[in-house]
């Protein structure tokens, strides 16, 4: 996003409040990069980090008369070191955990690397002077490349570099601030975008200089960062020892209180750089790959997977999501979850999730060691398969960042070969992989409108347009307009409107494809500012597919039949958990389901004489994609308990 220094302007916000929110980001300009501080709870909730050092500015710069050249007054850095690194460690504690925290910093390039353990469970952020990166729970990193990511990162090395110290502030736009009153103390709010970087909010008490709050916009949720305990090292540096960061969105909070800051030498370029790959994983037999079967149930991958030597497990393959294990995988392992981190997807709500230890997972010959997996109740009636076992859980970032993954959708099969003896010799269009956070993205189009395209195997439905895209591009009321029906996610149910749309992927039209739109939202997956759409599995599966994240590819061969995926004919949702008959959980108006007399919290006992009783959803869901015209039988047993016949013709409701 471009910012004119016209566009840098106060805007009216009532004391005490934290964040103006206005309805598109084109004019949200309270919002900074991501903190590293903020690490923890972006890495484990899926969402991966922008990665900025936030508090390092407040944390080593204190402010006093400034110099004439700066935008902000009182802002001066007065003992701010120009080389040599400050090496800073303490404690952290959230998500119910204590843990140790370390930070480096080089002041002279901005560059900087944070190390988060909360006792085997640990995380690493950091920016080489050129890159950012995230190394997630499982040891494994990746680069943060997108234009999004980069943004941030140019503001993140004008931050720790102390960029307003520099003649015209490094070339910044500064805002006039607005005043706040807030328990007593009078703070000066600053908006500051650098040069090619992403806008910056900064709040600093008036009484003393001091920074006393930061408030950063991430890419689907704010973090509030706040300073205290302040003291003064050897040559007038200012310190804060201790930091709270408060995420609103998610309903989380932690605390960071470093014990020891000291100056040291010339920093090493090894500091800051990515660590490398982690050598936890391996091919049994001295192969070159593995390769299995998977189960395609409709727009879901399900792979089988041991764990600790028990299973088969069924675990769906998600590139948009974490290891996870649902709590009655956990429970049949014999393991314990430790921590209560907060949890966002599809849906409004936010759910709180543990970690655990596994010793080893294996997918046929291709194994991974001592891997940390979130257990996580995921949605029961998603992770329904009538007579054969639920849902285990997800198998995301942690492979992709070990393995070349390939999807050959015609025989059913996944091959997983190490990243470093991968060479790519099959067919298909390559195109380039980037990260904000942990999902791939590629280049593409929404209605002939270029943007980022976030490529997600754990979406079963229909591409997402995103709320705040399509309001920036003057296409809301576009998306707005369509079939009304409901989504699910780890955050619940929430409501969305179903139509068509082109679409391009790279080179590939794809005209027509099935599209939701939720609206904009203020948090979950649906509420990301970085990305056009969400393009899952329903797209994804009309191609044979190769992620090769270790040169940040995606190889994509289409199919000789493709075709955009048919909408729900019947107009009837429905959903089930084990051996239960079906709840009608929706009826779309107008519909043959409605037509017919159908009512939500009825329930279904067959469909087309099969009991529902060993049918799965999406079994259903397949009996309702049938030809137009054709006929569904279903046995129907109201509230009262009064049993009746009810024959569907289905019909398009999404043409």
């Amino acid at each position: 996003m471009n910012l004119a220094a016209s566009d840098v302007r106060p805007k009216p916000c009532a004391p005490g409040s934290i964040l103006p929110r206005p309805a598109h980001e084109t004019s949200r300009l309270c919002f900074v990069p991501d903190g590293a501080f903020g690490l923890v709870r972006s890495l484990l909730m899926r969402k991966a980090p922008l990665l900025l050092p936030l508090a390092v500015w407040a944390l080593t710069c204190g402010f006093g008369p400034r110099p004439a050249a700066l935008g902000i007054p009182r802002a001066s850095c007065a003992g701010w070191p120009r080389a040599g690194v400050i090496e800073m460690a303490g404690e952290i504690k959230g998500g119910g955990l204590d843990g140790a925290v370390s930070l480096t910093l080089d002041p002279a390039r901005g560059r900087w690397r944070q190390r988060k353990d909360y006792g085997g469970m640990s995380t690493a952020a950091g920016f080489d002077g050129t890159l950012a990166w995230a190394q997630d729970v499982s040891g494994g990193s990746h680069g943060l490349d997108s234009d999004f990511a980069r943004r941030t990162a140019r503001s993140q090395a004008w931050i720790a570099r102390r960029g307003w110290c520099r003649p015209d502030a490094g070339d910044a736009v500064i805002g006039p601030p607005r005043t706040i009153v807030e328990a007593g103390r009078t703070l000066s709010v600053w908006r500051v975008k650098p040069r090619g970087g992403s806008p910056v909010e900064l709040w600093i008490d008036a009484a003393t200089g001091l920074p006393q709050r930061f408030v950063e916009q991430l890419s689907e949720n704010r973090l509030v960062h706040t300073y205290s305990g302040w003291t003064t090292l050897a040559g007038g540096v200012r310190v804060a020892t201790v930091e709270r960061i408060d995420d609103p969105e998610d309903e989380e909070s932690e605390t960071l209180t470093f014990a020891t800051i000291e100056r040291r030498g010339r920093p090493a370029e090894a500091a800051f750089a990515r660590p490398p790959a982690p050598a936890d994983h391996r091919i049994l037999g001295g192969a070159r790959s593995a390769t299995v079967v998977y189960e395609a149930d409709l727009d879901r991958i399900y792979v089988p997977v041991l764990v600790d030597g028990q299973g088969p497990y069924p675990f769906e393959l998600d590139t948009g999501g974490h290891l996870i294990l649902t709590p009655d995988t956990a429970k049949a392992l014999s393991l314990d979850a430790a921590g209560a981190f907060s949890s966002t997807g599809g849906g409004q709500g936010v759910v709180k999730a543990g970690f655990a230890k596994v010793r080893e997972l294996r997918i046929g010959d291709a194994v991974l060691y001592g891997q940390s997996a979130k257990v996580l109740p995921l949605n029961a009636a998603s992770s329904d398969r009538g007579a054969r076992p639920p849902r285990a859980g997800l198998l995301g970032l942690e492979l992709f960042e070990r393995f070349a993954v390939h999807l050959d959708r015609r025989g059913h099969t996944m091959t997983l070969t190490p990243l470093k003896a991968f060479r790519h010799a099959g067919a298909g269009t390559a195109l380039p992989l980037r990260f904000t956070e942990d999902a791939p993205q590629t280049r593409g189009a929404v209605l002939g409108r270029p943007g980022e395209l976030e490529l997600d195997t754990g979406n079963a439905g229909p591409a997402i347009v995103e709320g705040r895209w399509a309001a920036d591009h003057g296409l809301a009321a576009r998306f707005a307009t369509g079939v009304v029906t409901s989504g699910s996610g780890v955050g619940g149910d929430y409501r969305q409107t179903v139509g068509r749309a082109a679409l391009a992927l790279g080179p590939h039209a794809l005209p027509g494809e099935l599209v939701s739109y939720v609206g904009v939202v203020e948090r979950g997956s649906e509420s990301m500012r970085d990305i056009a759409a969400n393009l899952g599995e329903p797209i994804l599966s009309q191609f044979d597919v190769t992620f090769d994240y270790g040169r940040r590819v995606v190889w994509l061969d289409p199919l000789p039949a493709r075709a955009p995926r048919a909408f729900n004919r019947a107009g009837l949702s429905l959903a089930k958990v084990g051996s239960e008959p079906f709840k009608v959980t929706l009826v779309i108006a107008g519909s043959p389901a409605d037509r017919a007399g159908i009512k939500a919290g009825e329930r279904v006992t067959a469909i087309d004489g099969q009991p529902a009783a060993a049918m799965a959803a999406f079994e259903a869901k397949q009996r309702f994609l049938g030809p137009v015209g054709s006929a569904v039988r279903l046995a129907v047993q109201a509230a009262d308990g009064g049993a009746r016949e009810v024959r569907l013709i289905l019909a398009d409701l999404v043409p």
